[in-house]
């Protein structure tokens, strides 16, 4: 039985059984990779709330778990989970992000399929405070050369967080992105209708944070 499948039992009222599988999955907890913490995290995310006090012992263990293999973990292997970025607090990961903005770029303009596209994109959002507009214009120009970005909705939805984004931090629209929207007249498609739309009318689609 997987960490994944354990957790799902400990919402269990009953307390003899909780007794005793939880040595198990304490067991399993300090013996799992990060892709199934991770995942078992993700699972467990919506019973958190189900679990009572005396139950709560293993969640403390399995964040505990998940922060030392993040910090123990190559680039490369934390880039592998970046689906599951949301379960990592954002105070681990983002000096990670921070410190790799080149490769995640990188990893962007490279993406192999319509999913890695959006999953990329997504993460571009994650740095784009710590982006050069050198690295943005790279990023927007990257856009149109690879048919899994411009032909990927999820990139689509990407890149209107990513728009948002910018502008949250410039409080204007920088030239990069007129560039690139100019550029997306090229596509006869409906897949950026929704994005185009944005930038033409960002005011009226954005409320700026106040952080």
């Amino acid at each position: 039985m997987s960490v994944e499948e354990t957790v799902s039992l400990m919402t269990s009222e009953d307390r003899f059984f909780i007794d005793l599988i939880e040595p198990e999955l304490e067991e399993k907890i300090s013996r799992a990779s990060l892709e199934e913490l991770l995942a078992a995290k993700s699972s467990s995310k919506s019973i958190y709330k189900l679990i009572y006090e005396p139950k709560k012992s293993w969640i403390l263990m399995l964040d505990n778990s998940i922060t030392e293999q993040v910090k123990a973990a190559s680039f490369d292997d934390l880039l592998a989970q970046r689906r599951r970025y949301d379960k990592i607090v954002d105070e681990l990961i983002e000096p990670i992000l921070k410190n790799n903005v080149s490769a995640i770029i990188d990893e962007f303009a490279k993406s192999g399929s319509y999913d890695s596209a959006g999953s990329n994109s997504r993460l571009l959002v994650k740095i784009a405070e710590y982006l050069t507009p050198t690295q943005w214009e790279n990023i927007l120009e990257a856009f149109f050369q690879n048919d899994q970005l411009y032909c990927s909705f999820s990139c689509y939805k990407g890149f209107e967080s990513l728009f948002k984004k910018s502008l949250e931090i410039t409080n204007f629209v920088q030239p990069y992105w007129l560039t690139f929207r100019e550029n997306l007249n090229k596509f006869n498609d409906n897949r950026g209708n929704s994005l185009k739309r944005l930038i033409d009318n960002p005011y009226s689609n954005i409320t700026v944070s106040a952080d």
